[in-house]
């Protein structure tokens, strides 16, 4: 198994891990990216904030979760607050497992980019 192989492996795991994440609070309407991110870390996924976006991009495109970005957010300004924090605007702050994310995770449908 070559070095490739071992980080496709781990991404694949990292997305199951996900999944399987979101599937727990699945009766909630949206989860927030840096509760999700937290929660990861807790399961020994420590992802960083850029392959967190990149694996939740993924999996939204696959049409496992659905996603929200900051500026899809009431409310969301393009410039600092007050306390100068800034969210750009593509960046993904809630996500949402969906019935096709639930069949995945109940070996219904199979994704090779997915390990659950």
């Amino acid at each position: 198994m070559t070095m490739t192989d071992f980080e496709q492996d781990r991404h694949r795991r990292e997305r199951g891990a996900i999944v399987r994440a979101l599937k727990q609070v699945y009766s909630e309407p949206m989860t927030g990216v840096q509760s999700l991110r937290s929660v990861l870390r807790i399961l020994g996924f420590a992802l960083s904030p850029k392959a967190l976006q990149f694996h939740l991009t993924l999996l939204a495109e696959r049409g496992y979760i659905q996603i929200w970005r900051a500026d899809q957010m009431p409310g969301y300004k393009d410039e600092p607050d007050s306390e100068g924090a800034w969210t750009p605007p593509d960046e993904i702050v809630f996500a949402h497992l969906l019935s096709s994310g639930l069949e995945l995770l109940d070996r219904e449908k199979v994704d090779l980019k997915v390990t659950v």
